[in-house]
């Protein structure tokens, strides 16, 4: 008897929308389509659709066990197989034990005897309580001529488990075919008693009924020793072998007229006579029978024997039996566990019977069990065989010493000590990968003393104290670099927090800090900047918000403050622009917004109100610059339409407000220059359906699906400004599910990544601009495990392994041997110093990361070994960013805030001329930006406000700076001169963003740039010139991305370097020339990176 594993329909497979987008195998839902296909027993349909999902999935092996099992029904032994094999090699949990099952019928089915014995004992190891495989093993040993070993392993799994039938029919014909008529008579019964409307049953029954019958009659040559009980059947098969029962004058037992049911009464009757030694048949068989005698239930295990006959006569008898079968059912089964349960035990050191617990199909647990008490060694096992806890029980079945427990797979999970049934002692958990969880002290059954919890990566993650099952003492946290680097300090007592609560940075300084008393917060709530600046700080009485609350912006600035009332806030609530200018005020009572909210553009001015009533909005007033009404409404009992405006009177938003305030149908959204950014159909004020967004320019950027609970979900994608697809993908519930694939703007593919519930699964492939695989990265549930990278010809040149060990270095390599990277890392996270070298050995940067951020000075360097940049971090952000000429003569200058722009910042041409000097305010531009030519002369004055353009000047013939030209809604063009007169800057402004040719000028007149635009992205050949004219460079670009060859020029017109790029990427040659024209230097560039360069 094969058994296979069926089908496991965990797949939905969609393809909608056009023949390009990605289809969505969805691993949560049950498919239709699958569905559809076994019912019409289309299974080669099924193996090629189970083919098309994805390797990365995690569904995926479970589905390799669907496809093999109709490769089976397909009778693809070899297809099946190999499906099974790669299963095995690549499934690490309990579902091995499927593949197992079905590779070991593949291999039947091809009677491939003894290689799949050899896969039933591999499973054997990891399951060691599989009666299944136990039963297979038989199976294959008996195919191959072993009889005597594979009765025994037949009678080891009627004892493992006594409820699965295989092995009763299999022992069962052995004996038949040994001339041992009573035994075979006795097994057959119980293999029918068992489940005696199974699809095979009529099969058995008339099979048994035919040998009880006839008896077989040729002379055994070879006999073999089944059981050490076999001499006591001997005079009762020759009773048997008589056929005295089948004679007419032979009492009936019942009205069951059939050779198996004579037979068997004979059999009972002669069964009082057997003698054995302490054998299968004395120990684990005739018990049974004895009590079916002794309880006169004879006619019970006739008519359950006889459920599945097909005689009309004798089944219309048993059919009124259905209720006696079924109690005698459940009664055979106790008596059969009772007489089984109780066996030798299986471990040379713990000698002595032992019981066997049996769970719905499976031995759930082996041990001495005496007056319904467990005591001593004990094993418990998962419904697949394999081993899940182990431990000592005392006498009064109480845990007592070690205990062990392990997870899917088999891999270690977790060691407690007991004593008198209490935990005590350590408490070790561990991953899946084998590194330490945690480690906890019990006493008295409570948690008491040190507390360890551990990442996966193996750093300290917590580490705490408990007295008496409650927190008491530090609490300390770390990052996820481990120990020595808290995340935060927190003090209880008796499971209370007491005290001062301090978090952390990377860099170990406080940028939090919460005061509380016995459990609750009481006092001042500090938060800090990384820097150390203030940025909020809140007031609470026993846990409750009281007082001022406030925040502030990274320049000290005050942010926001509102005043709060047992927990809720309390009158006006104000915001400010990072000037100090008054942005919001919001009028709350009881911590509802009720009364006005007014906003204001950073001139002060009111630009809009809405009026609120417990939450909900009931009024809306626009207002234009000069204080007029723009747009007014109001709620009048029901729904009303809305129209908003930005401060400056273009449209910003417009849809429908329902009975609840809350949005209703479609709604549009607009830039602050009146152009469509979003747009979306709400119900109950949630997004639904498909919602739209746009590009400030008015292009499609992004089409997304959203269910009725307002969570994105469907089929995502997105636009590169050509109008060509950038992204797509599927979401599943808010998440990022399945393949995902990025493009370049002609189409190319980028990347190709496949998420499992938004975190990055399975191998991810990477291509260059030309369509070549340029690397490929392996993840584990978001975790790195490997890169591997590629030349041009597909050969693999590097691979990098992420070991999580606590101090590792990483280094990559060039094609010539030479190290291009070398990382400090620890437990897998950068953490510690780094360096670029060049393709002969010059350092080209060099920094620091802390927990996988940079930190502190970084610097780069020309390949001649000149300084270039220098660039500095607080914790991934930038506080200031140098450049410098070969020269060493500065050409920028960048000063940050927080990781925004903020302050000064400055251009200068390699003679030392100012070239531009813009004023940032936290990312805000803000007031006058300079412009100077390359003689240093003003060319251009653009003027801001909180980021917006609002117009332009320029020198007039005296050198003063000339009225400013307003620039309605940032459009308009602007022609600037020098002092001479003389063009010095040309560009054109629409919405925000530049359209056109942007021109700048030498003080002469001649041109010395041209920046071709198309709706702010450059797009087609930038050029530049020397002062006389003669072309400097030229630059291709298409849609804001270098595509092309850069062409740069000497003074004297001689070419003096190309370099090739696709999609901003460094991709071909980059060829130096000397002043003559000739080639001196080569370097060939795949993806960004130097495959081959020749030193000059």
């Amino acid at each position: 008897m094969n058994k296979i594993i069926p089908i496991v329909f965990l797949c939905v497979i969609f393809n909608v929308h056009s023949q390009d987008s990605i289809p969505l195998f969805h691993f949560d839902s049950i498919s239709n389509h699958l569905q559809k296909l076994a019912q019409e027993e289309k299974f080669e349909a099924i193996v090629n659709s189970i083919d098309n999902f994805h390797k990365n999935d995690s569904a995926y092996n479970s589905l390799l066990v669907t496809k093999g099992y109709y490769q089976l029904r397909l009778k693809q032994y070899g297809e099946a197989e190999n499906t099974m094999r790669f299963g095995l090699e690549n499934e690490k949990g309990d579902l091995r034990s499927s593949f197992y099952q079905n590779l070991g019928v593949s291999l039947e089915r091809q009677e491939k005897w003894q290689e799949a014995l050899t896969y039933y004992d591999k499973a054997l190891v990891e399951y060691p309580r599989n009666h299944i495989f136990l039963y297979k093993k038989a199976y294959c040993l008996e195919q191959l001529g072993q009889i005597e070993n594979a009765a025994t392993k037949y009678k080891e799994g009627i004892r493992m488990y006594p409820f699965y039938r295989a092995p009763y029919a299999a022992l069962a014909n052995l004996y038949y075919q040994q001339r041992q008529t009573a035994q075979a008579l006795l097994l057959y019964n119980i293999f029918l008693v068992m489940e005696p409307d199974a699809d095979n049953a009529f099969h058995y029954l008339k099979l048994a009924n035919e040998r009880a019958n006839y008896p077989l009659e040729t002379i055994v040559v070879d006999p073999i020793a089944i059981s050490i009980d076999d001499d006591g059947f001997k005079e009762i098969n020759k009773i048997l072998n008589a056929r005295i029962s089948m004679n007419s004058n032979y009492p009936l037992p019942n009205d069951l007229n059939i050779a198996l049911v004579r037979q068997t009464d004979a059999l009972l009757k002669l069964l009082g006579e057997f003698k054995g030694s302490g054998g299968f048949w004395e120990k684990d068989i005739i018990p049974y029978y004895k009590w079916v005698s002794s309880s006169e239930k004879f006619n019970d295990l006739s008519y359950t024997v006889c459920y599945s006959i097909k005689n009309e006569k004798y089944k219309k008898l048993v059919d009124k039996q259905v209720e006696t079968i079924q109690g005698f059912m459940g009664d055979s089964e106790n008596k059969l566990s009772e007489n089984i349960q109780i066996g030798k035990s299986p471990w040379e050191d713990q000698p002595g019977n032992v019981y066997h617990h049996y769970g719905d199909g499976y031995l759930s647990a082996i041990g001495r069990y005496e007056n319904e008490t467990p005591k001593g060694y004990y094993e418990y096992y998962t419904s697949k065989g394999r081993l899940s806890s182990k431990g000592y029980f005392n006498e009064k079945g109480e845990k007592t010493g070690k205990w062990t427990w392990y997870g899917p797979g088999g891999y270690l999970k977790e060691t407690a000590n007991y004593e008198k049934g209490e935990l005590s002692g350590e408490n070790l958990g561990y991953f899946k990968n084998g590194r330490l969880e945690y480690r906890a002290q019990y006493k008295n059954d409570a948690l008491d003393g040190d507390y360890e919890l551990y990442r996966q990566n193996g750093a300290l993650y917590h580490k705490k104290r408990f007295k008496n099952g409650k927190l008491d003492g530090d609490f300390l946290s770390h990052k996820e670099v481990g120990e020595g680097h808290p995340h935060q300090k927190i003090n209880y007592t008796k499971g209370l927090i007491q005290g001062q609560v301090i978090t952390y940075n990377d860099l170990k300084n406080t940028i939090a800090t919460y005061e509380f008393k016995e459990g609750k917060r009481n006092g001042t709530d500090k938060a800090y900047y990384d820097n150390g600046i203030l940025q909020s700080q809140n007031q609470f009485v026993n846990g409750l918000m009281q007082g001022m609350q406030s925040s502030y912006f990274p320049n000290e600035q005050l942010e926001s403050e509102v005043n709060a009332m047992d927990d809720l806030y309390e009158g006006v609530r104000k915001t400010y622009f990072p000037d100090g200018v008054l942005e919001t005020t919001s009028e709350y009572s009881e911590g509802s917004r009720n009364g006005l909210f007014t906003e204001y553009d950073n001139d002060g001015k009111p630009y809009y109100q809405f009026e609120y009533k417990k939450d909900n909005l009931i009024a809306y007033t626009y207002f234009d610059k000069a204080g007029e009404v723009r747009k007014a409404a109001k709620k009048k009992g029901g729904e009303f339409p809305y129209t908003g405006y930005t401060a400056y009177g273009q449209k910003k938003g417009e849809g429908l407000y329902d009975i609840k305030g809350g949005k209703e149908g479609l709604w549009s959204f607009y830039s602050d220059h009146g152009v469509l950014n979003d747009s979306g159909t709400y119900s109950d004020n949630r997004l639904i359906g498909t919602a739209k967004t746009y590009y400030n320019t008015g292009e499609p950027l992004s089409i997304s699906q959203y269910g009725t609970d307002g969570v994105i979900h469907g089929y995502y994608q997105e636009m590169h400004t050509n109008g060509k697809l950038k992204t797509q993908g599927w979401y599943i519930s808010g998440q990022r599910h399945g393949q995902w694939e990025h493009y370049y703007p002609d189409g190319t593919l980028k990347e190709r990544l496949y998420y499992h519930k938004d975190e990055l699964h399975g191998s991810q492939d990477f291509f260059a601009p030309d369509g070549k695989k340029a690397s490929s990265s392996v993840y584990e549930y978001d975790t790195l495990l490997h890169d591997q990278y590629y030349d041009p010809q597909g050969h693999v040149m590097q691979k990098l392994d992420y070991k999580k060990d606590a101090q590792l270095v990483l280094s990559s390599a060039y094609k010539n041997g030479q190290m291009e990277t070398s990382q400090q890392y620890r437990y897998g996270i950068k953490h510690g110093s780094y360096k670029r070298w060049g393709y002969f050995g010059q350092v080209l940067v060099e920094g620091q990361y802390v927990n996988g951020k940079a930190q502190g000075v970084w610097k780069s360097y020309y390949d001649t070994g000149e300084l270039s940049r220098e660039f500095a971090f607080i914790l991934d952000k930038l506080t200031y960013d140098k450049s410098f000429y070969k020269n060493g003569q500065l050409e920028s200058e960048e000063y940050y805030l927080n990781g925004q722009k903020h302050g000064t910042w400055k251009n200068f041409s390699e003679q030392g001329h100012l070239e531009l000097q813009i004023e940032y305010l936290l990312d805000h531009k803000v007031g006058p930006q300079y412009f100077y030519g390359p003689e240093g002369e003003l060319q251009l004055i653009r003027h801001y406000q909180m980021g917006r353009l609002m117009g332009y000047s320029y020198h007039d013939a005296n050198g003063r700076p000339t009225a400013m030209t307003p620039l309605a809604n940032e459009s308009g063009r602007i022609e600037a001169t020098y002092k001479n007169g003389k063009p010095s800057r040309q560009m054109n402004y629409d919405k925000g963003e530049f359209n056109g040719d942007y021109d700048s000028f030498y003080h002469s007149g001649q041109l010395l740039r041209r920046t071709p635009y198309s709706k702010g992205r450059v797009h087609g050949e930038s050029v530049e010139y020397y002062s006389d004219g003669t072309l400097k460079k030229r630059l291709p670009y298409q849609y804001d991305f270098l595509h092309g060859t850069v062409e740069e020029f000497y003074a004297n017109g001689k070419l003096k370097r190309t370099t090739e790029y696709l999609w901003n990427k460094l991709h071909g040659n980059q060829i130096w020339y000397n002043e003559k024209g000739d080639p001196i230097k080569k370097t060939t560039y795949f993806n960004d990176s130097i495959l081959l360069s020749e030193k000059p």
